[in-house]
């Protein structure tokens, strides 16, 4: 027998034996691996906010997006479903494949509302908005406007000079603690729901955000924060945030101090997927 077709031979034993051990596939998951894209980005609208007891709420997360696909995720990159949780429990209420969707509350009250996308990645983000609820019937209704336009109240009826009912005017009273929603991360953006007030109308609010150091708790007003809304910086990265809501009317003012939130972490890249060899 010719050196040949021994060398044949051999080259088909080891092929055989490279089968069997799946040695042959070795590569073959990191070829087809999972996608090395950019995070999706969560958003969504709230319509009515406030909503009433028994009142269908529409929330809209059109402005999703499903972030980049990666060079990995041959298939394309989309937001595969959307996971609703509608009071704040940490439980997700409804899985959606679409962005549009409606609820309706049974209860009155403050609900934290949170939408996560995940796209075909795998990759998944979140956002945290704030809904009042008002117990039923608290809405005037068609009817009872144009009959208040009809008939004239008794007190408008009274002799000229008589004196309308007094009420008492009072500064405001918070009733309801402020409350910071939104991951307290770099690059993140941070919102803040006022909390609840008692008081003479109308009131106006104000809002100073502040960076608090760790263990001592010392909190210090971050330069031209003021607003409903907050960026979060690297140099808050080790510190928590607070924000101070002050509501002022014309009978006084008054202050109230949200909860601090986590500690503020760094932007944390999505790493690439290995370069084949």
């Amino acid at each position: 027998m010719g050196r040949g077709v021994l060398k044949m031979i051999g080259l088909r034993g080891r092929l055989r034996q490279a089968v069997a051990t799946g040695a042959v596939m070795a590569v073959a998951p990191v070829a087809l691996g999972g996608c090395n894209g950019t995070p999706p980005t969560a958003s969504f609208t709230m319509s009515p906010n406030p909503a009433h007891v028994g009142q269908a709420v529409t929330f809209d997360a059109s402005a999703s997006t499903p972030g980049d696909r990666g060079e990995n995720c041959y298939g394309g990159n989309i937001i595969e479903h959307y996971d609703w949780d509608f009071d704040g429990d940490g439980t997700t209420d409804l899985s959606t494949t679409g962005p549009v969707t409606t609820h309706t509350y049974s209860s009155a009250g403050l609900r934290a509302v949170t939408l996560t996308v995940t796209n075909t990645c795998g990759l998944s983000d979140s956002e945290t908005q704030p809904l009042t609820v008002l117990p039923a019937g608290t809405a005037r209704t068609k009817s009872s406007r144009a009959t208040s336009a009809r008939v004239p109240s008794r007190t408008a009826a009274a002799r000229p000079g008589a004196r309308r009912p007094h009420r008492a005017a009072g500064a405001p009273v918070n009733i309801g603690a402020p409350r910071v929603y939104g991951a307290a991360k770099v690059g993140r953006s941070l919102t803040v729901d006022r909390g609840l007030w008692k008081g003479t109308r109308q009131i106006r609010y104000q809002y100073q955000w502040r960076r608090c150091a760790a263990g001592s708790g010392r909190c210090v007003d971050i330069d031209g924060a003021t607003g409903h809304a907050y960026t979060v910086i690297l140099g808050d990265v080790g510190s928590t945030l607070r924000v101070v809501v002050t509501a002022r009317n014309r009978a006084g003012k008054a202050a109230a101090v949200s909860d601090a939130t986590a500690f503020v972490l760094p932007a944390v890249p999505v790493p690439a997927a290995p370069a084949l060899p």
